[in-house]
């Protein structure tokens, strides 16, 4: 894994669905994040915030930030289905997670070789 870790420590219901997601990023202190998970459409939503942030990795081109967000939206859909989730659970290393192929890793390393 490149780049700073993810790291989905916990998750907790509100009264009214929302869920209340305490994430960290790389090193920084956990912080909490709303969330929105559908257990029977299997649809879910992240705050503006969490979103943004996880797109800000990609930006610095140390992730892809759909894979973490559909990782993430999956982690969560799990949970309000009921399911066990071991926490903390880090993005990137979950059984959510599809590692890209090795062409595939061997293709974006020698793109991002030609940017610089």
């Amino acid at each position: 894994m490149l780049g700073p870790p993810v790291t989905l420590w916990s998750v907790s219901r509100d009264e009214d669905g929302q869920l209340s997601l305490s994430v960290a990023i790389g090193r920084d202190r956990e912080r909490t994040y709303l969330a929105w998970a559908d257990a029977d459409q299997r649809s879910a939503s992240l705050d503006e915030q969490l979103f943004f942030e996880l797109s800000d990795l990609s930006l610095q081109r140390y992730a892809d930030c759909t894979r973490y967000h559909m990782e993430l939206c999956f982690l969560l859909t799990s949970i309000a289905r009921g399911e066990t989730v071991e926490l903390p659970a880090v993005l990137g290393a979950t059984r959510f997670a599809r590692p890209p192929s090795r062409l595939r890793w061997i293709r974006n390393h020698i793109l991002r070789l030609s940017r610089r």
